[in-house]
């Protein structure tokens, strides 16, 4: 899911990169203040997207698996499952290799019987599940697209804020 919406190869990150990486340890403190400076920028994207998933209706019967959250992460016991995806979704940056900066859904934050529901969340048609571990019953959930209608309309503005903090960080270092 993270791969839907992300600010990643632009020419001047790259360069960048390459040059903190020239600039050894006299880099480094820049390198924090660049990181800082595009996890700042897609911060508000991330808190759009958390908002939208907490709002999500999804329509179904209600189980037990905010137990299973709670066996996995005790802090998990207060959360019911939008909050538990809101909450395992971060900034990822990346310098090396190909540079990005990317919004994703950290999935081992969530049980491994759980793992595939923020992808089933963001669908509209659903999955089906046991009900109560009967195989016999299932029932069938729906969720609501968030992911892509949230997150392409910051699109211009993050990539516009990368550029900002990338092209001030090149200018201290040239």
């Amino acid at each position: 899911m993270g791969e839907l919406i992300s600010v990643t190869g632009q020419r001047e990150l790259k360069v960048l990169a390459a040059k903190l990486k020239a600039a050894g340890s006299e880099g480094n403190g820049l390198k924090t203040e660049l990181r800082r400076g595009l996890r700042k920028a897609a911060t508000p994207m991330l808190n759009a997207v958390k908002t939208r998933v907490r709002g999500i209706s999804i329509k179904g019967v209600r189980g037990g698996g905010r137990w299973a959250r709670y066996a996995h992460r005790p802090k998990a016991k207060s959360l019911g499952l939008r909050d538990s995806v809101a909450d395992a979704m971060q900034i990822q940056t990346r310098m090396g290799g190909e540079p990005s900066v990317r919004l994703r859904v950290n999935t081992s934050r969530l049980p491994a019987n759980q793992r595939k529901l923020p992808r089933y969340m963001n669908q509209s048609e659903g999955w089906r599940h046991p009900v109560f571990g009967n195989r016999e019953a299932w029932a069938q959930q729906t969720g609501e697209p968030y992911w892509q209608e949230t997150l392409i309309p910051f699109g211009p503005q993050v990539r516009r804020e990368v550029i900002e903090v990338v092209n001030d960080v090149l200018g201290r270092i040239d």
